[in-house]
């Protein structure tokens, strides 16, 4: 995971594929291994073989691409089977849904291990009570996204800044970076599956990453970084209308760059959205020049 996170923020950085051929940074991490199998369902959904994509026509049944999409949603975890034949066909009598899953699962081990390379289970892993996606041999967005996410939240805290050593803060910063772009869209937002089993997974991933911007923008805030910070909490704001925090940081962000009649309209927004939900608001935030000169 620490080289992948090195690669993606190198990346970010501007440095492409080009630098492994000669002495640079992507050099001193390596070039980073294309997964056997590797499953996106953030944003628009796609299996890539070595790299490839899988054709639509390979799957031969849209239910298989939905079993996929519903393990990934796990990020790796095992699913019961029953439950998880009931999600696939709801009111349909246990035992004829138990069949289909069994069928079901030999036609995704086929798309998975088209040429029979490996054991059956490699990719797609069962046993008398569960299935899972095997996040050993499998890349899964999800499980990659959600691991990434928690330890990048973890090691920002909750403490301040001052008094810590500032390159320790700066990686911090750039995990932040890397895991809110790791996240390309909602969980299974391509319009193709819909049902409640979409809306857990979902929930869980998408407040995971907004938790990853709020953290990100305050940073930057803290780090000297007001321009950034203003960027990442006019993405907050315009996500959700009623964040009071998102809108005192912004505020607070504008005032810090100079941007003064931007952050009174702000604020003057802030006090409309608050007394559309009966919330009393805060007084005009103190940039953050202004705290650390009392």
């Amino acid at each position: 995971m620490a080289e992948q996170v090195a690669v993606e923020r190198l990346h970010r950085l501007g440095v492409r594929e080009g630098a492994w051929q000669v002495a640079g940074p992507l050099a001193a991490v390596g070039p980073a291994p294309v997964p056997e199998v590797a499953v996106q369902t953030l944003g628009h959904f796609a299996v890539r073989l070595d790299g490839v994509p899988v054709p639509s026509a390979a799957w031969q049944s849209r239910k298989a691409r939905e079993l996929v999409r519903v393990l990934a949603g796990q990020f790796g975890r095992p699913y019961a089977r029953e439950p998880l034949a009931a999600v696939l066909w709801p009111g349909v009598p246990a035992e004829v849904a138990s069949r289909r899953l069994s069928v079901l699962v030999s036609t995704v081990r086929a798309v998975l291990d088209p040429g029979r390379d490996h054991p059956a289970d490699r990719y797609l892993r069962t046993d008398p009570g569960t299935v899972r996606l095997d996040p050993v041999h499998v890349a899964l967005d999800t499980a990659r996204f959600h691991e990434a996410a928690r330890a990048a939240v973890a090691a920002d805290g909750t403490g301040p800044v001052e008094g810590r050593d500032r390159a320790a803060e700066l990686e911090i910063l750039g995990r932040l970076e890397v895991v809110v772009a790791m996240y390309t869209g909602d969980f299974c937002d391509d319009g193709e599956v819909t049902g409640d089993w979409v809306e857990r997974p979902r929930a869980v991933l998408a407040e995971l990453h907004r938790e990853a911007v709020q953290r990100l923008a305050r940073r930057c805030l803290r780090l000297g970084r007001p321009e950034a910070a203003v960027g990442w909490y006019l993405r907050l704001t315009a996500d959700d209308g009623y964040d009071e925090s998102a809108h005192l940081g912004l505020i607070g962000a504008l005032s810090a760059v100079g941007r003064h009649g931007e952050a009174a309209r702000r604020y003057r927004e802030y006090l409309d959205r608050m007394r559309e939900i009966e919330v009393e608001p805060a007084a005009f935030p103190a940039s953050p020049s202004s705290r650390a000169g009392t």
